[in-house]
């Protein structure tokens, strides 16, 4: 256990070894989780982050207030430049995940598959009530 470093922390990410924390006033930070101590830390354009997830090379930040003309952005976790950015088909995601090939976004009201190179629904659905604060994927193997 250990405090945030973001002001007001509003989104985590693994990238397999490091957190990534993010948080209000476009903070990104970095985070050796065996010590809490921070590896990397960045602003971006001072967004009001509110999700964060990892695909195994970038890291992609959802928006917390609809801004235009994107609100997902993904970010070269080494550079902390945008690469690519999009607008959210159902609005807003206040939940990010990867599920290994498309990302997944979660309000109040939609979770929503979207193709992360067109930024286009592959499947959107009613969330269940009070799902829209955080979002994760969970792959299984079995025998």
């Amino acid at each position: 256990s250990f405090d945030s470093p973001c002001a007001h922390p509003t989104g985590l990410a693994w990238d397999g070894e490091h957190l990534w924390n993010v948080g209000s006033y476009g903070e990104v930070f970095e985070i050796d989780p065996s010590t809490g101590g921070v590896m990397k830390s960045f602003i971006f354009d001072e967004y009001d982050w509110e999700a964060a997830t990892y695909d195994g090379e970038y890291l992609w930040l959802a928006e917390l207030y609809h801004t235009e003309p994107y609100d997902i952005y993904r970010i070269n976790p080494e550079t902390g430049e945008a690469t690519y950015a999009f607008r959210m088909p159902n609005g807003c995601a206040n939940g990010l995940t990867w599920d290994g090939a498309n990302l997944w976004g979660v309000n109040d009201d939609l979770l929503t598959a979207v193709n992360p190179d067109t930024g286009k629904t592959i499947i959107s659905f009613d969330a269940p009530s009070g799902s829209g604060d955080g979002l994760t994927f969970r792959r299984e193997e079995w025998d």
